[in-house]
């Protein structure tokens, strides 16, 4: 679905690590030539006010968070919104789809890591052995 398909009430929805999916609902249009910019509030929101982000197509195709249009300096949220790598989707099902592809990654990389100092380990563990070892009477 592209961006200039999204009419003002539609729904969007973006996975948001450690806390889930959030709802999005089109508040407003931007409309530039051929640009069009969404303008949504998250309904997902659970401090006592809407946030509201301006959404824009990436040049991949993909709806990306651009600005945080209602940020409060003394108690910022961006950091919910903001969430780098993960699109807007007009489902949730395509939003679950991609968080959980992104968890795979992470464990992936997590076992890689893990494994490697599993191997540095055991190679300290060898040399420290063959040391013991020659030093025994």
């Amino acid at each position: 679905m592209s961006i200039k398909d999204y009419k003002i009430g539609d729904e969007l929805f973006r996975y948001v690590e450690a806390a889930g999916i959030f709802r999005y609902v089109v508040i407003g249009r931007r409309e530039r030539q051929e640009e069009v910019q969404l303008e949504v509030e998250c309904k997902t929101c659970s401090h006592g006010w809407q946030c509201q982000l301006l959404l824009a197509q990436n040049d991949y195709g993909k709806v990306v968070a651009v600005h945080m249009l209602n940020e409060d300096e003394d108690e910022p949220q961006r950091s919910w919104h903001g969430n780098e790598g993960f699109h807007f989707w007009p489902t949730a099902e395509q939003c679950k789809a991609e968080g959980l592809q992104k968890a795979l990654r992470n464990r992936i990389e997590s076992v890689r890591v893990a494994q490697e100092r599993l191997d540095a380990a055991k190679k300290s563990l060898a040399e420290i052995q063959a040391l013991v070892d020659r030093v025994q009477p």
